[in-house]
């Protein structure tokens, strides 16, 4: 019976390695700027580059950044990219930190990598993004789970 029991459990340890979930891309933020908007909150470009480490591609469904301050945490959904100019036009440091906008529905090969930048919004005033413990970009694949990579510190 202890024999038995052995093997049913090296059977399952092995299962459980071999079957853990594996990542389903890395990479980097490359470039952050932020700029004070008039209602004490900040608009934030976010530049990064992300690898696909699987064998499939991976469809980018939806992007948005969080942030860990003092004040706690907040998120916010990537704005359109038809939204950049905009932006740039009334904020023009914003745009020294950016570069093509990272789109949903990007494809990225197995292999391969995509830059781009999002722009978000945080309710919090341009010292205190400063004063950042973290920032994370979220990547939320159609059928894998989300991509986060983070920064920490200034």
């Amino acid at each position: 019976m202890a024999i038995a029991l052995g093997i049913v459990a090296v059977v399952l340890i092995a299962l459980s390695w071999f079957d853990r979930a594996k990542p389903v891309a890395s990479g980097s933020i490359n470039d952050v700027g932020a700029v004070q908007v008039a209602d004490n909150s900040v608009l934030v470009a976010i530049q990064f580059t992300m690898y696909n480490t699987t064998e499939k591609p991976i469809w980018i469904k939806d992007l948005g950044a969080r942030i860990q301050t003092d004040q706690g945490e907040f998120s916010d959904t990537a704005a359109s990219a038809s939204d950049f100019n905009r932006y740039f036009q009334g904020f023009p440091d914003l745009k020294i930190h950016a570069g093509e906008p990272m789109l949903v529905e990007t494809k990225i090969p197995p292999g391969g990598r995509q830059t781009g930048t999002i722009i978000v919004s945080f309710p919090i005033s341009k010292e205190a993004f400063d004063r950042r413990h973290s920032l994370s970009v979220v990547v939320t694949p159609y059928d894998q789970r989300n991509v986060v990579l983070t920064k920490t510190g200034v």
